[in-house]
């Protein structure tokens, strides 16, 4: 597969490339350096044993935190995080309590993360027992993996998990959409490892396939898992696109109740996938799992507001998100700080594509999990959907973007008149009002007295007027009606 990329440039995205021989596998979406294509797997391992590599991979490059360390920006508030307003809905939540799954390169632990990021399987390479991140033990001490899932050597995943849930940093403004949620990391794919006889080929195809993504799914679902994103895609020409392996797979978590966030996947030079498809006639080009029933599939939104070039359009469509020009968690291990670039083998550029739309639309799902803990994994789905900033199409969607941006401050406080029954329990505040000096104290006491005695009068009052004209008045009913909050945005 070609893939170029210069300095100061978004590098291509692309979605996998799937071929039918011996390389025949799954390709995470990542900028242009992280394309993994692997051999296709022997039938999911049991949910209850920790899922292991299906074949025997060895590094064949360099992990990104073994090259030079990239430059941190100052300013972490990107576009995406202005246009979402989603420090707004934290409100109402900001997701404690959820687990989400990143299915994924792996995830670093780092200041991001804390000891909410818990390691649970490897199936890439083999080694270390489950564990949390800012544990000792096997889990790892501040920052040193050895639980598995928490080593990332491509340095993707890392970006992904902290787009859903990176602490606040106090120091850029930069923050995950659902800081307080619990991030259970597997990974099950890596561009930076091959079959051990394909390590001196430039083009090996890397660690993952259909089938071990779908074990690691089933694994996911077993550890309590309520969201798991897929920031990957199998690519390829209509119809020739499936693994019983990863569908069946998928069915289970849908029908355990687990909201599944995946990437549309992305265009890239291949001849299996670089036909992009066109609205209203059949699709040329498909990606899975965003083509699988029950999951959400989410498009990538550029900066100007239209739909990404490189994001694969499709009836399966759900929603959008950002996906040019990302700012993210430093991907280094034990990184402080965020960026905007990275440096990769093919070049030096913007993070984009639809592996970082994805991890977005899981963090709002996290929140909405949070504030409504009734509801099904569909119908948060569908008030993920119900409350985007539609696109101008019929009936509110189109292929490239489904129904819009996601919507994190609507999709917490709209309410939908098909949830009826449905009730969000008490918002919270983040934090206690300042205590009051003595001073003002007895000030507070002298006004709430003078208060009472002039409201005491009134009432004292207004019960004469009403004894004498009860002949006249008659009772007037209002209804309070709760609307969406934020207008929709284009």
């Amino acid at each position: 597969m070609s893939r170029s990329g210069s300095a100061g440039r978004g590098l291509p995205d692309p979605a996998s490339r799937i071929s039918r021989g011996r390389g025949a596998g799954l390709a995470v979406l990542l900028f242009t350096a992280f394309v993994v294509v692997g051999d296709v797997g022997a039938a999911a391992a049991s949910a209850a044993t920790a899922p292991s590599p299906p074949a025997a991979y060895v590094q064949k490059a360099a992990c990104v935190s073994q090259g030079v360390p990239p430059t941190t920006v100052q300013n972490g508030v990107s576009w995406a995080q202005r246009l979402l307003l989603y420090t707004e809905a934290w409100r109402f939540t900001r997701g404690g309590g959820v687990k989400v799954a990143v299915i994924d390169t792996g995830v670093n632990p780092g200041p991001a993360f804390g000891d909410r990021l818990s390691g649970l399987a490897d199936l890439v390479a083999t080694g270390g027992t489950a564990g949390t991140a800012g544990t000792a033990g096997t889990g790892g001490t501040g920052g040193t993996a050895s639980a598995p899932g928490l080593d990332d050597c491509d340095g993707h995943g890392t970006l992904v998990a902290g787009l859903i849930a990176g602490s606040p940093d106090p120091k850029s403004g930069f923050s995950g959409v659902a800081p307080d949620a619990t991030l259970l990391s597997i990974r099950q794919s890596s561009e930076r490892y091959a079959l051990r006889d394909d390590t001196n080929s430039s083009d090996a195809p890397g660690a993952g396939t259909p089938a071990s993504l779908g074990s690691a799914i089933r694994y996911a679902v077993a550890h309590g898992a309520q969201v798991i994103n897929i920031s990957e895609a199998d690519c390829g020409p209509a119809g020739t696109v499936d693994s019983p392996e990863l569908s069946s797979a998928v069915q289970a978590a849908v029908a355990a109740n687990v909201v599944i966030v995946v990437s549309a996947g992305n265009l890239d030079s291949s001849a299996d996938c670089s036909h992009q498809n066109t609205p209203g006639k059949p699709a040329v080009t498909a990606a899975t799992p965003a083509d699988l029933p029950g999951v959400l599939a989410v498009g990538a939104i550029a900066q100007d507001g239209s739909a990404a070039a490189f994001s694969i359009a499709g009836p399966w469509v759900g929603i959008a998100g950002p996906g040019t020009e990302i700012t993210s968690t430093n991907p280094f291990r034990g990184g402080a700080g965020q960026v905007d670039q990275i440096t990769t083998q093919a070049g030096t550029g913007s993070i984009q594509g639809t592996s970082f739309s994805a991890p977005y639309v899981a963090g709002v799902a996290a929140l909405v999990r949070a504030r409504f803990p009734d509801l099904t994994a569909a119908q948060v789905i569908h008030r993920l959907e119900a409350t985007a900033s539609h696109p101008a199409a019929p009936r509110g969607r189109n292929d490239a973007v489904g129904y819009g941006m996601v919507n994190p401050v609507a999709a917490v406080t709209a309410v939908l008149p098909e949830e009826a029954g449905v009730v969000a329990p008490p918002s919270r505040a983040t934090s206690l009002p300042a205590r009051a000096t003595p001073e003002q104290s007895d000030h507070a006491r002298q006004t709430a007295l003078w208060g009472s005695l002039i409201t005491l009068t009134a009432l004292v009052a207004l019960a004469v007027v009403a004894q004498t004209r009860r002949s006249r008045l008659r009772r007037a009913a209002t209804h309070d009606r709760a609307a969406n909050p934020s207008p929709a945005r284009s």
